[in-house]
């Protein structure tokens, strides 16, 4: 069990053996650089690269199912609302302060006491199919609405920073559970995403590592999923054993 007191963290991570989450880490931060160096800094730019780089390392240490997944998705997003504030987008920085950081907030504690009790299994979940219909109607339902709350408030780009935005929101909560659904919300809302920035790059260049980061996110929300997936059939596999053998480590 991974807990916050875990020491060498990054380097049992970013190694030889783990050269792949390595190489996504320096191409984000390769990519921020180059765009920040061609693009110029402001009071605002340093701030979006710093939850920029803090959600990437959120992305790989969720898809290694740690602790620190929730850890450093807490801290961008109070980046994302910092600069969310900063630049007067009032409804995303509502988001940020009021459902996404409470939740993550509560998936550490919740991991923190689980790890404690030495209950891996419920740090680990998959969504019934009454709750998979549920919730992606829910994510659909939602979606609709706030694209008609964003056109109302003059957005640009409602349509798809709606379905980004509610996509988030739902992925950030499953997260908090530990439900291996989260990849497929997160990617999907990643895809609208990866559109939304595509679209404001070609207005200002200043968004250009965000259509890059998306695209890691996407990569790494189904290497997380096939990760978290493997995991489950481990412990189900192991669950199973243990009750055809009820005296095995006795």
């Amino acid at each position: 069990m991974e807990t916050l007191k875990k020491e060498n963290i990054f380097k049992n991570l970013f190694n030889k053996d783990n050269i792949f989450y390595t190489l996504i880490f320096l191409i984000n931060i390769i990519i921020i650089a180059v765009n920040r160096i061609i693009n110029g800094f402001d009071s605002i730019l340093w701030i979006c690269d710093i939850s920029s780089i803090f959600s990437v390392l959120n992305i790989i240490f969720n898809a290694k199912h740690t602790i620190w997944g929730l850890v450093f998705n807490f801290v961008a997003t109070l980046f994302i609302a910092a600069t969310d504030v900063i630049q007067h987008i009032w409804l995303n920085a509502f988001i940020c302060i009021v459902i996404n950081a409470p939740m993550l907030l509560f998936g550490i504690i919740r991991w923190r006491k689980n790890a404690k009790n030495n209950n891996e299994s419920k740090n680990l979940n998959s969504l019934s199919k009454k709750w998979k219909i549920i919730v992606w109607s829910i994510f659909a339902i939602c979606s609709v609405g706030f694209i008609f709350v964003l056109k109302a408030l003059g957005g640009n780009l409602y349509v798809f920073d709606a379905v980004y935005s509610i996509g988030c929101v739902i992925g950030v909560i499953l997260c908090s559970f530990a439900y291996i659904d989260q990849f497929q919300i997160f990617t999907v809302a990643n895809l609208f995403g990866f559109t939304m920035y595509i679209m404001l790059t070609i207005q200002n260049p200043n968004n250009l590592s965000l259509i890059f980061t998306s695209v890691i996110y996407l990569i790494m929300n189904i290497v997380g999923y096939f990760n978290w997936r493997k995991i489950i059939k481990s412990q189900k596999a192991e669950a199973a054993e243990n009750n055809s053998n009820p005296n095995k480590g006795e």
